[in-house]
């Protein structure tokens, strides 16, 4: 399906949804993500969090970092 989670050692969860026509919902550290196609996540443990995606009808991205 061309879908990808991966864990790193330092608490960082990476998805990557490459899926042409399907959306994929993904759960990162609690938080749940519907990925569309060719949308990412990742969330860190210092309260880093990205993403790219669709909502409402329009494709994003947002990244954060905890102070």
């Amino acid at each position: 399906t061309n879908q990808v989670r991966v864990r790193y050692v330092n608490g960082l969860e990476v998805a990557v949804n490459c899926n042409p026509m399907e959306r994929w919902q993904v759960e990162l550290k609690g938080q749940t993500f519907d990925l569309s196609p060719y949308g990412w996540a990742a969330v860190g443990e210092d309260g880093f969090q990205e993403f790219c995606a669709e909502i409402d009808g329009r494709r994003i991205g947002f990244v954060a970092r905890a102070q």
